[in-house]
């Protein structure tokens, strides 16, 4: 027992923390865990300022910190602080690793979004965007000609400007699946970027997934959200038996495939719930499925594979039609067709005025 605390110091000395992340005193922190209690150091260091405030404060020629706010004087020395206001106390909020807080599906603050899911609680942006759209349908959306994502699925128009979902599915929520660190090899050494899987829906009918990769965590996020809702898609609803109520579960078997992982969904009896393990029944519930049964196989452990063969099976409801959709359709126009006027007219037409000419 003595020589491991003998290690602690040592290594307290080299300058490590080792695997005990103890707390001692000056320098014994080290591999065998917590060193002596800790206490003063035994030699304070002396200031030596560098700066003409330091200079001034040292020489007590100004006793008040109200008087280097009154000037906006930059201050560039703790030690001005401390000496100013010698009641000065610090406490440690909270310590959190690099990239992540918990394995939770909450919805977290701005930035404090960790691995599993996001800590704390969201609030609004201070300034929002004013959003400009760039395409023909960002425009058609923008003045309300087009009330409804259905009208987009029916042509087959591609959404390229995630406002639009955002402004015909108002009830859209997101959740941040995973978040996992990569690696790529290069000649410099190994680069570490981080990888979010994102699923945004409405719980009615409406889902999509969204994968990013970025340097960091923040921006790995906000940009899964943006291809999560640029990837919403229809899931079509049925029932098990008889036609009584609303659609609650699949409309009929369907199979989903990513890699190894395969999941396949059968539709259950009303009141039977989401039977399916933890990742595709956050999907399912946002998909606004209320009961089926699942079964995968596979390596389901690798959740990225997971999460986009259950995004498969529900993007296959809508992929064949049964004989109930059998019946003739009317074609209509395009909403680009039907508004053309609309589109022909410049953005911003700016007329202006002649210059009148001064005599002099």
């Amino acid at each position: 027992m003595a020589e491991r605390g003998g290690g602690g110091e040592r290594g307290g000395e080299r300058g490590g923390f080792g695997r005990g992340f103890g707390r001692g005193g000056r320098g014994d922190r080290g591999r065998g865990g917590r060193g002596g209690r800790r206490g003063p150091r035994q030699e304070e260091e002396k200031w030596v300022p560098v700066t003409k405030l330091g200079r001034l404060v040292k020489e007590n020629k100004i006793h008040k910190i109200e008087e280097i706010y009154l000037h906006s004087l930059p201050v560039k020395e703790h030690q001005i602080v401390e000496q100013l206001v010698p009641g000065l106390k610090d406490e440690v909020i909270v310590i959190t690793s690099y990239y992540g807080f918990g394995r939770g599906f909450g919805r977290g603050g701005r930035g404090d979004r960790g691995r599993g899911g996001r800590g704390g609680r969201r609030g609004p942006r201070q300034e929002e965007e004013k959003w400009v759209p760039v395409t023909k349908l960002g425009r058609l959306v923008k003045e309300n000609k087009i009330h409804k994502i259905e009208e987009i699925y029916l042509h087959s128009l591609p959404v390229k400007e995630h406002q639009i979902v955002e402004q015909l599915v108002p009830g859209l929520k997101d959740e941040v699946m995973k978040i996992t660190p990569v690696q790529k090899q290069t000649r410099a050494g190994q680069r570490t970027r981080f990888k979010a899987f994102v699923v945004v829906g409405d719980g009615d009918g409406h889902v999509g997934l969204g994968v990013k990769c970025a340097k960091e965590v923040a921006t790995a996020i906000r940009g899964a959200i943006i291809l999560a809702k640029l990837s919403v898609v229809p899931v079509r609803r049925g029932y098990w038996g008889n036609k009584i109520g609303k659609p609650h579960t699949v409309p009929c078997k369907v199979t989903g495939k990513c890699g190894s992982v395969t999941v396949r969904m059968v539709p259950a009896p009303r009141g039977s719930g989401i039977v399916a393990a933890r990742v595709p029944k956050k999907v399912l519930q946002f998909a606004g499925i209320e009961d089926v049964f699942t079964s995968s196989r596979g390596s389901t452990k690798t959740l990225g594979n997971f999460v986009k063969a259950t995004f498969d099976c529900l993007m296959k409801t809508y992929g064949f039609l049964t004989p109930d959709f059998w019946r003739e359709t009317r074609f209509i126009k395009t909403p680009f067709q039907e508004n053309t006027d609309l589109l022909a007219r410049p953005k911003g037409l700016v007329i202006e005025a002649p210059a009148e000419k001064i005599e002099a």
